[in-house]
């Protein structure tokens, strides 16, 4: 009998109960209940639970690392999948999955800081499904996500310029106006432009004043920065002063 589903047969017992009476002559007549019990114990249903797992904390780029997903509770055959930020993941050359009949081993190979997110492991099977899901953070230096680009803008229009990487610990972006070494960069006025969370700069209206170099530099305190310089063309007319005499 399956272990997901635990139950006795019903059992019946007949209990004989005698019981003596007498009338008024004397007599003694004997008479007999039957009872009729029945008996069963609660049906017990064990679902199918996956034991938690961990990834080794911060462990550096260009490693292997192997998580393994098994099951805390169930009934067999269990069915694994393994699923990276709710994407499934297949065999291939980043991804090795060893399936066993309790267990699933993953396989990440040659971790990069393009590795790192969250990791899910289901299962389902005759007890029913489950999964779990746990972080892996790849320390590394910022990747770039995405680079910034020269860019052309009307006066007066509002600007955005992109710059963000990925990378662990995060990454905090720093923008400047200027080129670092031709020119020497300064500190953008902070009333006129805003860095997002992101990294993007944004301005609600450009100034004629505005056109220029901007610096995005990426830190994280791992490996070199990220730089890159980009080219703000302001388009529009200049108004002019009238000339008093």
């Amino acid at each position: 009998m399956s272990s997901r589903m635990r139950k006795r047969a019903w059992n019946t017992v007949l209990r004989v109960v005698p019981c003596y009476s007498h009338d008024f002559n004397g007599r003694t007549s004997l008479v007999v209940f039957l009872f009729l019990s029945l008996c069963s114990d609660v049906l017990t249903k064990v679902t199918l639970k996956i034991q938690p797992f961990n990834f080794p904390p911060n462990p550096p780029e260009e490693t292997n690392i192997q998580v393994v997903c098994g099951l805390e509770r169930g009934d067999l055959p269990v069915e694994f999948q393994w699923l990276k930020n709710d994407i499934l993941i297949t065999r291939g050359s980043v991804y090795d999955i060893v399936p066993s009949s309790t267990v699933s081993v993953l396989i990440i190979k040659n971790a990069t800081v393009k590795s790192s997110g969250n990791y899910t492991c289901s299962a389902r099977g005759p007890s029913g499904e489950d999964s779990y899901t746990a972080e892996l953070l790849i320390k590394g230096p910022p990747r770039w996500r995405t680079i910034p680009e020269d860019t052309v803008v009307g006066l007066k229009s509002p600007l955005r310029l992109p710059c963000n990487a990925y990378g662990y610990p995060t990454s905090t972006v720093h923008w400047t106006k200027g080129h670092p070494t031709k020119t020497g960069d300064t500190d953008l006025e902070k009333s006129h432009w805003q860095t997002l969370l992101d990294g993007t700069l944004i301005t609600d209206a450009i100034k004629y004043g505005d056109g220029g170099e901007y610096t995005c530099t990426i830190s994280n305190g791992v490996g070199q920065n990220l730089q890159k310089t980009v080219h703000v063309t302001v388009r529009g007319k200049k108004k002019k002063v009238p000339n008093r005499e």
